[in-house]
């Protein structure tokens, strides 16, 4: 659809060009207005039929002032569909400049519109350094509108000249099979109405299938020729029955403001003639959906063991982490390895002691007898690597011990205390 409407732009620039190339530059500003369409102007309107009002302020000089106010008008909504711009234009008869915005303009109720003289104000320069005010205007139209038509056959009123149809499929309903789930989205196109004042498409006669609505969109659009409202919405058909189906019409009854008559827009209804359901297709489709389910399965079940056992993995790592050598042991293993004094080796042990909380009181014997060689003048020495053996045991030990006590705490917390029945 945006490609005809582009389509439709490049063909208008031509004669839009055309019509700058031919238009008479005044010697004075002048403001034209041009109402649209033909019939409007010729007849009369609807209520909510579009009319296009164009306005234009033609100069042979540049505006150093230019005062303008859009057309108020009673009993009708305004929108403007081009903004107010100024460009410089060559022509055949000469060069000046235009002025130029249009307003679409929607009649509320039946009667007599009127539009008022439109008032533009401003200056010119002719010459530099001398200032020309000026002050042109517009004449006032009255256009008779009529109600809505006691012939409309719909049951929301549109007045437009122009509806385009968009019927799309994702797969061609003529290659359906029994089990498939094809989409139609509609999309239509009405020109000189708002999308909000258009109603809700619905898909209507459908017979052998499954239809769910999946929802629809709307947007109006502005171009110089007037607003355009699109409206779609799509549809999911299931066919479940191998006998031959219908997909139903959608249709917009709308009235034709030159025809003066009620008109059907619709999305022809479509005949299904599904074939069986494709074996190969659907043994695909089943062995696709066991290997999902196998899948999902089984990331479920190594959820399920991984949760298991997370508390046991935990407390397996803090066990193996107390009993694993820790810096102060590794220190008093690095410095008794390497010494050959005896007071070397007691302040490694001694720090050693103060750094894990050790009570060296009643430890191993090679403890014992490096004491004895300090204090007592033995001559016989202990084993430091064998004394560094025992010293980091009895702290692998203690951490573990403490360990165990934590792990008791907290399943008591959790479980409760343990308890025995009084004899």
């Amino acid at each position: 659809m945006r490609f005809f409407l582009i389509l439709a732009l490049m063909l208008w620039a031509p004669f839009a060009s055309a019509y700058e190339e031919t238009v008479k530059i005044p010697g004075s500003p002048e403001i034209r207005a041009v109402i649209g369409p033909r019939n409007v102007v010729e007849n009369f309107g609807y209520v909510q039929g579009e009319i296009v009002l164009r306005l234009q302020i033609l100069s042979a000089f540049a505006f150093e002032a230019l005062k303008f106010q859009p057309p108020t008008i009673e009993n009708a909504k305004v929108v403007t569909i081009l903004k107010p711009r100024t460009k410089a234009v060559s022509t055949y008869a000469g060069s000046g400049f235009i002025f130029e915005t249009a307003f679409a303009i929607f009649p509320l109720q039946p009667g007599e519109l009127v539009i008022p003289a439109i008032i533009a104000e401003g200056v010119i320069e002719p010459k530099p350094g001398e200032p020309v005010p000026f002050r042109t205007e517009t004449l006032e139209q009255r256009i008779p509108i009529k109600a809505a038509a006691a012939e409309f056959q719909g049951d929301w009123w549109i007045v437009t000249p122009r509806i385009e149809v968009e019927d799309l499929w994702s797969s061609p309903p003529e290659d359906a099979h029994v089990g498939d789930v094809i989409r139609r989205e509609v999309i239509m196109t009405v020109y000189g109405v708002e999308a909000e004042r258009l109603p809700d498409l619905r898909l209507t006669g459908s017979t052998g299938v499954a239809v769910s609505d999946h929802g629809g969109e709307r947007s109006t659009l502005l171009s110089t020729e007037g607003v355009i409202g699109k409206i779609s919405r799509a549809w999911d058909i299931r066919v479940d029955d191998p006998r031959v189906a219908e997909v139903g019409t959608v249709a917009i009854e709308h009235w034709h403001p030159a025809y003066h008559r009620s008109l059907t827009v619709k999305a022809e209804a479509q005949r299904l003639e599904p074939a069986p359901a494709d074996p190969a297709a659907l043994a695909t489709q089943l062995i696709t959906e066991a290997e999902d389910s196998r899948r999902a399965g089984l990331a479920a079940g190594v959820a399920l063991v991984i949760m298991l056992l997370s508390p046991f993995a935990a407390l397996l790592g803090a066990f193996i982490w107390a009993a694993m050598p820790n810096t102060a042991d590794r220190h008093l293993k690095a410095s008794l390895c390497t010494t050959t004094s005896s007071q070397d080796a007691w302040r490694a042990v001694d720090q050693w002691a103060l750094d894990t909380k050790t009570d060296l009181a009643g430890c191993a014997d090679d403890y014992q007898k490096l004491s004895a060689t300090l204090f007592s003048n033995r001559s016989a020495k202990p084993e430091y690597t064998a004394l560094a053996k025992a010293l980091i045991a009895i702290s692998r030990q203690a951490r573990t011990m403490r360990m165990r006590l934590k792990v008791k705490g907290w399943i008591e917390r959790i479980v409760g205390p343990k308890r025995s029945l009084a004899s």
